[in-house]
């Protein structure tokens, strides 16, 4: 579904994508991990279009993408739930959800907002339908950010360190709801600094560091090489 291919790209004089190439394949989760810093949020903005690529491709469906603007890649059916959630503060659930819905992507998993708080999976943003934004709980903002995602028709769901900040409770909800939606068809990229749950989500993970792609493999394989999680990640799973 996605495909990246020698991606270079960065901040004025500084590169921090030296030449980054990932597959995601329609159906899966696809992790990407890798201390902070080293370039993970930078490969998600270039491929929403809020960051151009110096070089490289970015293809989606077959078509090339490289350098198109975030209200063209969500048309594509591409949808990014940011690090932050950035959930308008003084609109309330209802009224967050609906400006999701504008524009968008006219794909058949795109729901409407009736059908997004009716889901068992988002029960709590029923209850706080007329709730404003600022009024929500960390869990409660991040899975408004992930419901404003779906009314928009996301075919690819992005997801920026979504467990960040979240007690042990609300990450397993968190994890719950993506396996769910995986099964329902959507294709996932997840970026997740909790190596623990990126692996016991994802089908393949690649691993990043100082904006090379230094692994490529199934959880297993990765949990497997004791030194390169020690090395690249600092830690064993």
């Amino acid at each position: 579904m996605l495909s990246i291919d020698n991606l270079r790209a960065g901040y004025g004089e500084t590169e921090v994508l030296s030449g980054v190439s990932l597959d995601v394949p329609e159906g899966e989760v696809v992790a990407l991990i890798g201390r902070n810093g080293v370039g993970k949020t930078t490969t998600l903005r270039s491929i929403t279009g809020a960051l151009t690529p110096r070089s490289g491709t970015i293809r989606f469906d077959g078509e090339d993408i490289t350098g198109c603007s975030p209200v063209e890649s969500v048309k594509h059916g591409i949808a990014l739930v940011p690090e932050e959630r950035r959930v308008f503060p003084g609109l309330t659930v209802r009224e967050n959800l609906s400006v999701g819905a504008l524009g968008g992507n006219d794909s058949a998993r795109r729901k409407s907002v009736e059908e997004v708080l009716s889901a068992s999976a988002f029960e709590n943003l029923q209850e706080r339908k007329n709730s404003r934004g600022t009024d929500l709980s960390g869990g409660e903002q991040q899975m408004l950010s992930i419901a404003r995602a779906l009314v928009c028709g996301a075919d690819l769901l992005m997801l920026d360190e979504p467990t960040e900040g979240l007690a042990p409770l609300i990450v397993e909800r968190v994890e719950a709801l993506i396996r769910d939606l995986n099964e329902e068809g959507i294709t996932v990229f997840l970026v997740e600094q909790n190596v623990a749950v990126a692996l016991s989500l994802a089908d393949r993970v690649y691993l990043l560091d100082q904006g090379r792609i230094v692994f490529e493999g199934t959880p297993q394989e990765l949990e497997a090489n004791e030194e390169l999680m020690d090395r690249h990640l600092g830690i064993s799973v």
